[in-house]
């Protein structure tokens, strides 16, 4: 049996790519899920969907979530365009899924994590973010 067994997690943006892959490795350890995502996961957990560009939404859908053992801050948006291309609103997605989410949830578990003295929060990030690349400015 795993020593992950009988833990919880929290995934965001487990509906496809690393984050379903990790959900997947979770859920045969024997963790026990909770996924964020706007599209529903193929991976057994409790699915709670949400679009991580609102920030309303995800105060929402934290309502529905206990103080998992690992916070696993996967979902990320991607935008290739130069900057002069870049209008306001495509800034602002990616900023609000990438930076204030992650933030957000983070606010959100952290106390109870510090008050028990265990968790783990991970976030998942790219190489763009050690690495420039050409119409990345916004990523």
């Amino acid at each position: 049996m795993s020593n992950l067994a009988g833990k919880t997690a929290l995934i965001t943006g487990a509906s496809r790519g690393i984050g379903l892959a990790i959900a997947r490795t979770l859920a045969r350890e024997g963790v026990a899920l909770t996924l964020l995502s706007r599209s529903p996961p193929t991976v057994p957990g409790t699915h709670i969907p949400c679009d991580l560009a609102d920030a309303a939404a995800v105060t929402q859908a934290l309502r529905h979530v206990s103080t998992p053992d690992f916070l696993i801050h996967n979902a990320g948006v991607f935008l290739e365009k130069s900057v002069p291309a870049t209008e306001p609103a495509d800034w602002d997605r990616l900023f609000h899924v990438n930076v204030t989410a992650p933030f957000l949830i983070t606010r959100a578990l952290l106390p109870a994590m510090t008050a028990r003295r265990s968790g783990r929060i991970l976030f998942i990030g790219s190489t763009a973010s050690t690495q420039g690349y050409l119409h990345q400015a916004a990523y």
